[in-house]
C-alpha cells in the first residue's frame, strides 16, 4: 500500500497518494490498478478486486492484446485473420489431410 518512500515515489507516477492513518493509500490513475497501482489496465476497466475487465476486442491480463493477436478490431468486433474464428479470434481451423 505505497508503504515505503521509494514505493510512494514510484506510485506517484501512477496514483495520487493520501495518508490513511500511518499508511499512505494509493488511488490509481486510469490505466493502473493494484494496491500500489503496479498493474496496467490498458483497454479496459480496473475493478476494486484488481482485475481488468477488457473492452470489446481486447484480451490479456492488461487488456493489451487486440483479438488475441489474430485479427483486427472493427466497430468493437474482431475480424479474424485467415484460419482463425470466434468472438476474439481464438479458434483455429485445422486442415485434416485425408
Amino acid at each position: 500500500m505505497c508503504q515505503t518512500v521509494l514505493e510512494t515515489q514510484i506510485a506517484l507516477a501512477r496514483a495520487s497518494v493520501t495518508p490513511a492513518g500511518d499508511i499512505p493509500v494509493c488511488s490509481c490513475y486510469p490505466g493502473y490498478m493494484g494496491n500500489e497501482c503496479e498493474y496496467r489496465c490498458v483497454n479496459g476497466t480496473a475493478t476494486k478486486s484488481h482485475e481488468c475487465v477488457c473492452d470489446p476486442c481486447f484480451t490479456g491480463g492488461a487488456c493489451d492484446e487486440v483479438c488475441t493477436g489474430q485479427g483486427s478490431c472493427v466497430n468493437d468486433t474482431c475480424v479474424c485473420s485467415p484460419r482463425f474464428w470466434g468472438e476474439l479470434s481464438v479458434g483455429v481451423f485445422i486442415e485434416i489431410l485425408g
